[in-house]
C-alpha cells in the first residue's frame, strides 16, 4: 500500500489543502478532494482514469471543492477509450454527498452521464471494495464529520478535522500509518481549535500515544508552520507527548509505503 501526499495545508491561499492518493493492490483511492487537487494529481502525471473511489470527510470546501473537477476530468480522460473505466465510488456521509452532487450540479447542469456509484456511510459502517475495506467513524467537528480506516494486509488510517472524542483511538488501533490531523500549536492557534474544533499537536500526541501507531503523518497545518522551524517545533509537540514512533513530516508528492 502506498500513499502519497497531494495536499496537507489548512488554507489553500498558501498550500494545497487536505487530499491523499492511497494506491492499495488493484484500488486507488483520493482520500478528500481539496480545491486544487486535479492539478496535483496531474503534475503527480496519474490519469483519473486509474481513480477507482473517493473518500470524503466532510462537505468544508478545503476537503471537497475540487471533487466536480475529477469527476470531469474522468469523463474528459474516459473519451475514446476502448475500455472504459468503471463507474466512479463516492463515499461520505449523507450531508457529504449532498453536498457533492449540488456542486456536481453547479459546475456541470448540462451534465446528467457523469459515472458515479454513490455510497452513503454513517457512523460505525463499512464497505467493501474488491480486497479493501473501508470503515467508518463519526469525528467531532463543526459539521457531521467521517473518519475513516482503509483495510488490506495493512491499515491506514485518516482521523479527518476532529477534536479529541470517545472511541476515536478504538477506532483507529492496529493502523500501520495514521494520518493525523495536528492543527497547531496550543499557543499559536488553541482558541481556534477548540471553537472551531480541530485536534492540536500535543493533542494529535497523545492520540498516537493512545493508538500505539508506530507511524504517523500529520496535516492541515496553518501558515506560521510553512517556516522550518515552527514546523520543527510542532512535529516536537507531537514527539513531547510520549510518543515514540515514526512522525513523517508533510510534503507535496511525498509517497510513504505502507
Amino acid at each position: 500500500m502506498k500513499v502519497t501526499v497531494l495536499g496537507f495545508w489548512a488554507i489553500e491561499a498558501f498550500g494545497e489543502t487536505s487530499s491523499f492518493l492511497v494506491e492499495a493492490g488493484s484500488q486507488t483511492i483520493l482520500v478528500d478532494a481539496s480545491p486544487g487537487v486535479c492539478r496535483q494529481l496531474s503534475s503527480h502525471s496519474f490519469r483519473m482514469t486509474s481513480l477507482d473511489a473517493v473518500l470524503l470527510s466532510h462537505v468544508h470546501g478545503d476537503h471537497l471543492l475540487g471533487f466536480p473537477y475529477v469527476v470531469f476530468s474522468r469523463a474528459v480522460q474516459s473519451r475514446g477509450l476502448e475500455k472504459q473505466p468503471e463507474p466512479l465510488v463516492v463515499i461520505g456521509n449523507q450531508a457529504t454527498l449532498d453536498a457533492a452532487q449540488t456542486l456536481l450540479r453547479v459546475c456541470y447542469p448540462d451534465r446528467s452521464d457523469f459515472k458515479v456509484k454513490w455510497h452513503v456511510l454513517s457512523n460505525g459502517q463499512s464497505l467493501r471494495l474488491h480486497d479493501l475495506q473501508i470503515k467508518s467513524f463519526e469525528v467531532e467537528h463543526t459539521v457531521p464529520t467521517l473518519a475513516y480506516r482503509i483495510e488490506q494486509e495493512q491499515i491506514v488510517g485518516y482521523t479527518a478535522d476532529t477534536r479529541p472524542c470517545d472511541g476515536i483511538a478504538a477506532f483507529f488501533e492496529g493502523v500501520d500509518l495514521l494520518i493525523l490531523e495536528a492543527f497547531g500549536l496550543r499557543r499559536d492557534f488553541e482558541s481556534i481549535a477548540l471553537s472551531q474544533k480541530h485536534l492540536l499537536a500535543d493533542e494529535a500526541g497523545r492520540l498516537a500515544v493512545e493508538v500505539k501507531a508506530p507511524r504517523v503523518l500529520p496535516f492541515h497545518m496553518h501558515l506560521p508552520y510553512r517556516d522550518k522551524g515552527k514546523m520543527d517545533q510542532l512535529m516536537s509537540e507531537i514527539r513531547s507527548q510520549g510518543y515514540e514512533g515514526e512522525i513523517i513530516c508533510p510534503e507535496e508528492f511525498l509517497t510513504v509505503t505502507v
